[in-house]
């Protein structure tokens, strides 16, 4: 496993953290490009989820009925719709982040080893896919009801505090493949390097919403209309969906390998 440290042969830090965010940019960029083989472990992601997505969306027929309640299975069905998804996606997130920091290291790890680190490490990386789905799935059904009260206003924060988490999540797996401790520890170590670099932090969530809610969407949906019109088939939305999650997930490796160097920064400055 990689040992905590600064990348080799690195450029001064700017010290502003836009200045960063260029800086960190070029450096994903440069490793990405020097390792293709990085995509590897979200491309495998998206296959799995890709074939998840064909078997519900196969399968289950939308009911037309109201939102779920704590006592609807629809409610369940969505938990473990969203644990599938999120199950894998920590695990191959894990393996990319161990990846990753070598890379930017400028060490040398395959990706058996990579691997082998996440099996090694499997069970503070299902705890925080499981807090993922939990949280996600509250925030949703929080800002829905907030939405059809007419106060979708006061769901602004409660969306803010979930995008957070990403930050914290991140920041926690790579906690993980860096360090041995605690589930709790992993938590509140997060935490203290995202208020260290908070900047740096809002500036990650930033690109994160910009890229995975905005203008990946945006870009899937003038394809998906140019290919298929205004009314596409149920075979054809199938199809925009799996294109949808390999983009989500191109886009998601960069962000990693972003959220890797941020990391080492936030370990390394005083």
């Amino acid at each position: 496993m990689p040992q905590p440290g600064v990348p080799r042969d690195e450029q001064s830090i700017p010290a502003s953290a836009f200045g960063r965010l260029n800086h960190f940019l070029a450096v994903a960029y440069q490793v990405l490009s020097m390792n293709p083989r990085l995509l590897l472990f979200l491309g495998l992601n998206a296959a799995v989820n890709i074939v998840i997505l064909w078997a519900f969306l196969g399968t289950v027929v939308d009911d037309p009925g109201g939102e779920p309640t704590a006592g609807d299975p629809g409610l369940l069905l969505d938990f473990i719709r969203s644990a599938a998804q999120n199950l894998p996606l920590h695990f191959f997130q894990f393996a990319l982040l161990v990846a990753a920091l070598a890379a930017v290291r400028g060490e040398t790890m395959t990706a058996g080893d990579a691997f082998r680190v996440a099996r090694a490490r499997i069970v503070p990386v299902v705890i925080l896919a499981l807090l993922t789905t939990t949280f996600g799935l509250a925030t949703h059904l929080v800002t829905e009801s907030l939405v059809e009260r007419e106060a979708g206003i006061v769901s602004l924060p409660i969306v803010l505090a979930w995008l957070s988490w990403f930050a914290i999540d991140l920041l926690a797996l790579s906690l993980v493949a860096d360090t041995s401790g605690s589930m709790m520890a992993y938590l509140a170590g997060a935490g203290r390097l995202a208020r260290r670099v908070w900047g740096d932090v809002l500036i990650l969530v930033f690109v994160f919403m910009l890229t995975t809610s905005f203008l990946a969407p945006l870009l899937i949906a003038g394809v998906a209309f140019v290919a298929v019109g205004a009314e596409p088939s149920r075979q054809a939305v199938l199809v925009i969906a799996s294109i949808s999650t390999i983009v989500h997930n191109i886009i998601l490796s960069f962000i990693y390998i972003y959220g890797a160097r941020l990391y080492i920064y936030a370990v390394t400055t005083r």
